[in-house]
């Protein structure tokens, strides 16, 4: 089966995604994303819904009966981009490092083709979604209603993914992509100088010991054939040099997805881990 484009359905695509990437914009930030969709499908006759989830938007091709939805993310990462290609992103600090930008340009690229052809029975419901990155804008937009009157037969997302070759689909029986779960951790201790330890209570030392230990979640608490990943994303403790830790110890990450799952969620500490160790 031949996976490419026509070259007039390739090339809006490419322009999208690119100037998406040049522009990203972050969780409940992403109005210029948003306009560009809207501008799209209102090209191709469409009467997209706006506003929903603050800054998501859908559009409905088709009749009335079942429905059913395929969803895209539009939301970029904190993430400074460290490319040179002429497309690189032009906020400082902020990146498309999850590929959302060709989500969103695929789904739109869709769009062309369900004008082109409408389904006979039913509609499709083309839902473009923010906050995707730990911000919890499904929710929301569940919430709005976006997935009542009718509710669908079915919900479609699909995924970049880099370490597949070009034009080929990646599909497993079950779950495919993991959920995030966060963890927050607060460990208190006593400060004091670094040349007396034993007159502290070194909440570093034991926070570093709890991070190592977390790992055993996996090999000893969770089934081999299960997958799971628990990750430490940031690590911050004490203010002086000399010093055992008085001020706090975080750790976050934005847990990221694996790419092959058989667990509906995993563990991945996000929010933070809290260290603390008094002065007295």
């Amino acid at each position: 089966m031949n996976w490419m484009l026509p070259d007039a359905e390739r090339q809006p695509l490419l322009e999208m995604r690119r100037d998406l990437h040049k522009h990203p914009e972050l969780s409940w930030q992403e109005y210029r994303t948003a306009g560009k969709v809207e501008e799209a499908l209102r090209a191709l006759g469409l009467e997209p819904v706006t506003g929903v989830a603050k800054t998501g938007l859908y559009a409905d091709i088709g009749t009335e009966g079942p429905m059913v939805v395929l969803r895209a993310d539009m939301d970029a990462l904190p993430v400074s981009e460290m490319t040179d290609v002429p497309f690189k992103s032009e906020v400082d600090g902020q990146m498309h490092a999850c590929g959302h930008d060709a989500h969103t340009s695929c789904l739109v690229a869709v769009a062309r083709r369900l004008v082109a052809d409408p389904p006979t029975h039913g509609r499709v419901r083309l839902l473009f979604q923010p906050a995707e990155e730990g911000a919890g804008g499904a929710e929301v937009m569940i919430e709005e209603g976006v997935l009542r009157d009718p509710e669908p037969l079915a919900i479609y997302g699909a995924h970049v993914w880099s370490q597949l070759p070009t034009g080929m689909v990646g599909v497993v029986p079950g779950t495919m992509m993991g959920s995030v779960d966060r963890l927050e951790i607060e460990v208190h201790g006593r400060g004091g100088h670094g040349a007396i330890p034993h007159n502290t209570r070194d909440a570093i030392v034991a926070a570093s010991q709890l991070v190592v230990s977390l790992q055993s979640i996996v090999s000893r608490r969770i089934d081999p054939l299960q997958s799971v990943v628990v990750s430490i994303g940031q690590f911050n403790a004490g203010p002086k040099l000399r010093w055992s830790a008085q001020s706090e110890l975080s750790t976050r990450k934005s847990g990221k997805k694996s790419p092959i799952c058989s667990k509906k969620s995993f563990i991945t500490p996000s929010p933070r881990m809290v260290v603390q160790q008094n002065s007295n």
